[in-house]
């Protein structure tokens, strides 16, 4: 039986997906299609999997796609229209009868169709989108889904969709005006005008006239907008001329503002249009859902008062705060305060939020708008904040070194104190937390989304990192969470934190979960209650401040895996000495292993073979079903010592071979944007000092970035070796077989992950991370052939791991004590 009585909090495959599973089936019953098409639940497309699709039983082509979100707000995302049009594209049209698409919370849907004409997906939406069904909190009515699901269906069935003049029409006319910002305000606020004006009009009685109206005083439409508030889109005045005035334009943003019942959808169009492709500046849009599991343990609902104030400083589009008013349906206009550097984002927070609140926004109650940067707020911005909600700027300390100096520059004048952070490459988020910290009064709560690195990174930035949450952010809670759908335009594993500024409490509560956020039910999360999906316990503060310079992956399992290692081997030696491969360091790859390069085939004729020697720059160029590297087509180009030499007739071939290799790749680029091309003297001296770097026979080879499946090789001949492995040579004391055999097992890989550092779901290994890794020391050992091992594949002992265990005295309990351990490392990582 299903249960209609839902609530956005409410998990989404547990709670939403039967529900829309009985509305398909009906729809297609009704319409009599139900002979020939089926529903079918988490159809895999390629290496994703939407919510629904209905699928052609004949012929096993995809009719129509179905993406299912829990909010209207997600439904109104861009960033959520792009993800129901990423499974069209991961089809193709082999796979598609049509090219159709829904997304819907059940409440509203939308509807699309993919024309590869309409680049942006706003431009893809169907009439008759938005089509709503009621909502949970009044009158849901199931009979309207399924008609909304019918004109869907038989739309797709007929290949009668009709495009909807809408948001991405005002988006291209906001995009002329990318560098005028006045011209762009004018554009905005005149859009914005019309918003306000038809979502008000609702509600209460108001006698505006339309934005045309104003076009020879605008002044006068801006004074309109300042009686209710909105002041960021009052000042400056806006301009005459301008394409907004145009009347077919302003007639399409009328009937489309119709249509709203707020400025969600408006403003996702123009904020994904506003940080496209900018995550690099540290721009990165929080997703919905996670949103709202950071407002959900952050505030608790029954210590939420109508005095406390909510503070987001880095508002971006204001997800955090939109989150916030649909978790606290309570919460007033004036106790919002947001910030934002951006002036364009400043604006879209100001519709966006005050429209929120059509009943109750007034010059009196409003949310407080700031566009600064945080280190220029006021000084007693925060001194009446209760919450704040954060999701920080990413920016690398090694790219963007002034602005990270900027505020560590304010920590010390401001506060008359030494960063905690103000250590070496530091990235933004650590001193913009500490700056953060430094402002707020005691008492104040922090919810932040920090990249997950940092609880488990053993550099001095991730350390200093991690002595802040302890020393002054007064840490309370960590949540773990897969990445699965979170953060599209950035690739970070991320965490959230609760802190509270003095907070000195005896344990930190870590709540850890395998599923996806979307399907957590966000009341149980707010109320930590343990159960299969969250799984909850406390660690002590005063391990976590004992552990701050070894990172914290050892609490975050119930088993010490330092600890259990040095136990076991009752006789064990360190690591045998390694380096990182030496080619390819400095650049010049494509000439350096030139067998790869795209022009070989203009040079193959006059490199003579003697110049020739196996090399390995990745993994491709190895056969992964050997363990032993023995035929290598990759060669590196090495020319004889006399090549390097001017005059030399070597090394005239040396410079025509470079030369020639040159001409036709930039042929092959004209019109492209060129990267700064190496001098072939550069080049030359690039081969000289990477091709004399050989590797011996019989050393052991391990790629330093491996994100699904363990592998390791034998070399049985010299090679040239890129930067992308570490190499173990022959050494005295250690015999290679038997390093090989360890890393397969469960025993030695345990190590390599705990030691690791994560990056975007794989394991990235630093030299650091085998210094510490223990190995026995004995002669008689067991082999393995092996020449790869999947990561998930470790949660069951082989026959390597037990003959391991059987040599250690380890029993079998105490075997899959390990197998589980490194199973939940690896689930960590989600690889």
């Amino acid at each position: 039986m299903v249960n209609y009585n839902i609530n956005h909090t409410d998990d989404e495959v547990g709670a939403f997906h039967p529900i829309c599973k009985s509305a398909l089936q009906k729809a297609l019953e009704e319409l009599g299609l139900d002979d020939n098409y089926q529903v079918i639940h988490h159809y895999p497309i390629g290496q994703i999997v939407p919510d629904f699709v209905i699928l052609n039983k004949s012929t096993d082509k995809i009719l129509l796609i179905i993406e299912v979100k829990r909010k209207p707000s997600q439904v109104k995302s861009t960033r959520y229209k792009d993800q129901a049009r990423s499974y069209i594209l991961e089809a193709g049209l082999a796979k598609l009868e049509t090219p159709y698409y829904v997304l819907t919370n059940l409440e509203v849907t939308n509807f699309f169709k993919y024309d590869v004409n309409r680049t942006s997906v706003n431009k893809q939406m169907l009439a008759p989108s938005p089509m709503e069904s009621g909502y949970f909190n009044r009158k849901f009515s199931f009979t309207d889904l399924v008609e909304n699901f019918k004109t869907c269906i038989s739309t797709a069935k007929s290949d009668s969709g009709r495009f909807l003049w809408g948001y991405g029409d005002i988006v291209e006319v906001l995009a002329r005006y990318d560098l005028d910002f006045d011209n762009w305000h004018t554009a905005f606020t005149v859009v914005g005008y019309e918003f306000i004006r038809s979502v008000l009009s609702k509600s209460q009685n108001l006698r505006w006239r339309p934005a045309a109206y104003y076009q020879n005083n605008p002044r006068m439409l801006q004074n309109i907008i300042g009686t209710v508030n909105f002041t960021t889109l009052t000042s400056p005045n806006i301009i005459k001329k301008n394409d907004v005035w145009e009347q077919s334009f302003l007639d399409g943003v009328v009937k489309l503002a119709s249509n709203s019942a707020d400025a969600d959808e408006l403003t996702s169009a123009v904020h994904e249009y506003l940080v496209k492709n900018k995550s690099h500046l540290g721009v990165v849009p929080t997703d919905l859902e996670l949103a709202t599991a950071l407002v959900a343990l952050t505030i608790d609902r029954d210590k939420f008062t109508a005095n406390d104030i909510v503070c987001d400083p880095a508002a971006g589009g204001g997800n955090l705060i939109a989150a916030l008013i649909e978790y606290f349906t309570e919460v007033e206009p004036k106790q919002i305060k947001v910030n934002d550097i951006s002036d364009d984002l400043s604006h879209l927070l100001s519709l966006r939020l005050g429209l929120r609140f059509p009943k109750s926004i007034s010059p009196d109650n409003s949310p407080k708008i700031n566009n600064q940067n945080i280190i220029d707020l006021p000084v007693d911005y925060f001194s009446d904040v209760s919450f704040v909600l954060l999701n920080p700027p990413y920016l690398s300390g090694v790219a963007n070194p002034k602005e990270i100096k900027n505020v560590l520059n304010r920590i010390r004048q401001n506060f008359s104190i030494k960063p905690i952070t103000g250590v070496g490459q530091v990235p933004l988020e650590g001193p913009f937390l500490e700056y953060l910290v430094e402002k707020i009064e005691n008492g104040t709560t922090v919810g932040v989304i920090l990249p997950k690195s940092h609880l488990f990174g053993l550099g001095k930035e991730s350390t200093a990192i991690r002595k802040l949450l302890i020393e002054k952010f007064g840490l309370t809670k960590i949540f773990l969470y897969p990445r699965d759908n979170l953060f599209n335009d950035v690739t970070k594993e991320t965490v959230i934190l609760v802190g509270e500024k003095g907070n000195t409490t005896d344990d930190v509560v870590l709540i850890q979960t395998t599923h996806k956020v979307s399907d957590i039910n966000i009341n149980d999360l707010s109320e930590l209650k343990k159960s299969d999906v969250l799984d909850i316990r406390n660690i002590s503060r005063t391990k976590l401040n004992l552990s701050v310079d070894d990172g914290w992956r050892t609490f975050l399992s119930d088993f010490d895996i330092p600890y259990e290692i040095s136990k076991d081997i009752k006789n064990s030696k360190g690591f045998p000495n390694l380096y990182r491969g030496k080619a390819g360091n400095k650049g010049a790859t494509d000439v350096l292993f030139i067998t790869k390069h795209p022009q070989w085939d203009k040079v193959e004729g006059i490199v003579p073979q003697s110049w020739l020697v196996d090399a390995i720059e990745n993994t491709n160029d190895i056969n992964e079903n050997f363990k032993y590297i023995n035929d290598i087509k990759l060669k590196c180009l090495a020319p004889p010592e006399n090549a390097f030499q001017v005059g030399t007739t070597e090394n005239q071939l040396l410079d025509k071979i470079i030369t020639t290799i040159q001409v036709h790749s930039s042929s092959n680029k004209q019109g492209k944007q060129l990267k700064k091309t190496k001098t072939i003297s550069d080049i030359i001296k690039i081969i000289r000092s990477d091709s004399s770097k050989i590797v011996p026979a019989g050393s052991l080879i391990i790629p330093r970035n491996l994100r699904k499946t363990f592998k390791a090789y034998i070399c049985k001949k010299p090679v040239v070796v890129s930067t992308n492995f570490f190499v173990i040579e022959k050494q005295k004391d250690y015999d290679m077989e038997l390093i090989y055999s360890w890393l397969f097992s469960v025993f030695g890989q345990i190590q390599l992950e705990f030691f690791s550092k994560l990056q975007e779901g794989a394991r990235k290994s630093e030299k650091f991370a085998f210094t510490p890794v223990l190995i026995p020391d004995i002669d008689n050992f067991p082999g393995t052939d092996d020449a790869s091992r999947t990561f998930y594949d470790f949660g069951i002992a082989n026959d390597n791991d037990r003959e391991w265990a059987k040599l250690l005295e380890i029993n079998f309990d105490k075997l899959s004590l390990y197998n589980e351990a490194i199973y939940d490392l690896i689930m960590q990582r989600n690889p």
